[in-house]
């Protein structure tokens, strides 16, 4: 198990289960395992301290069907050809801007949700959640320094990470920068990918009417629209884009910026230890905000 920033052996108690099967039985492809609290503890048992941990039995021998993307055997399998590095730079940050658009995008959305609910949030976990809008759009200091009025009217702050254009990491910065990255490599795009950007286009200037005058009304249904923009994106790199160089760097900055947006998510949300209710709807709207 892990501990103490290692991995450390311990003794463990496998617990199987089968199931009937006609007239036979059939072993589940997984199980349950106790591990003890400490390697010299071989009394493995619930009242000692053990934990319990879900384990799973994937297949019935090794996966060889997964290659990575550095492996050569992968390259050969993408497109061949020379692209400037302009080009595959574009690429690479137009899927790192649209990952972090979209992750912030999300935690926003599901915030003005918890704070226009039915149900009353905790003051811990309203605090929590807009320090973590402040540190995942890296618009510093914002909720981070703690100021009681901030948290007590949070609109105009959130209201300017949603339209502040010439704050970096706000979300219609992060959207042009995006767009501007696909407006390098337009000919590599495809009209349908084309279509979607012009309409994302169409959604800031729907926004900037929205917020001209603070919040509006239901601010979380305001930016519905660019979500599904977004995953139109993602779906159409995905399912209808040749595999080449440019996908793949695509690609490579998608899957960096979600590591990176993920982690950080994580670890402004569930590091510190909250009261019971409050951690329950910190835990409830990370999910929330990832899909989960």
């Amino acid at each position: 198990m892990w501990a103490n920033g290692s991995l450390e052996s311990r003794p463990s108690l496998l617990k199987a289960f089968t199931v009937a099967d006609g007239e036979s039985y059939a072993v589940m492809p997984g199980g349950l395992n106790r591990v003890a609290d400490t390697p010299d503890d071989y009394v493995v048992t619930y009242l000692s301290g053990a934990r319990s941990k879900d384990f799973w039995v994937t297949a019935d021998s090794p996966d060889l069907t997964h290659q990575s993307m550095l492996d050569r055997t992968a390259f050969e399998m993408v497109q061949e050809g020379n692209l400037p590095s302009r080009v595959v730079d574009n690429f690479f940050w137009f899927g790192r801007y649209a990952e972090r658009a979209e992750m912030s995008l999300r935690l926003i959305r599901v915030v003005f949700k918890q704070l226009n609910g039915i149900e009353l949030m905790e003051p811990e976990s309203q605090q929590t959640l807009l320090r973590a809008i402040s540190l995942q759009t890296k618009c510093l200091p914002g909720f981070t320094e703690g100021k009681p009025d901030l948290f007590e009217e949070p609109e105009e702050e959130l209201a300017d990470l949603v339209t502040n254009a010439k704050r970096v990491g706000s979300i219609k910065a992060n959207l042009l920068a995006m767009l501007a990255c696909g407006e390098q490599v337009r000919e590599r795009l495809s009209a349908d990918t084309r279509i979607i950007l012009n309409r994302l286009r169409d959604r800031l200037s729907e926004i900037d009417r929205a917020y001209e005058n603070g919040l509006p009304e239901a601010p979380e249904e305001s930016l519905d629209g660019l979500v599904t923009s977004l995953l139109a994106l993602s779906g159409l790199s995905n399912e209808s884009m040749l595999r080449g160089h440019d996908w793949l760097f695509l690609r490579m900055g998608q899957r960096t910026e979600r590591a990176i947006q993920t982690i950080t998510l994580l670890k402004s949300t569930l590091v510190n230890p909250l009261p019971e209710l409050a951690q329950q709807q910190v835990l409830e709207s990370v999910l929330l905000s990832v899909e989960a």
